[in-house]
């Protein structure tokens, strides 16, 4: 399923406890998280591995080179 830019976190699929969390960081659509950069994401307060993986795993950074770091780093295949 693909989302626009505009797509408010809450239809954007992303568990709930995310989507708070992401609110409660004022990221309020699926823009602003293919906009953020991960040390921004990262920065949320409540934010961790697990959020991350499923925000990158929807929406995955624009940097084909994360890809790969992703893959090294955490062993992800995003």
């Amino acid at each position: 399923m693909t989302f626009s830019d505009e797509t408010p976190l809450d239809d954007s699929g992303l568990p709930p406890r995310v989507v708070r969390i992401l609110k409660s960081g004022n990221f309020a659509t699926v823009g602003d998280l293919r906009a953020a950069s991960d040390g921004e994401l990262l920065r949320t307060r409540g934010f961790g591995n697990r959020a991350f993986y499923e925000v990158r795993k929807r929406f995955p950074n624009p940097d084909p080179e994360m890809a790969e770091i992703y893959r090294e780093i955490y062993g992800w295949d995003i």
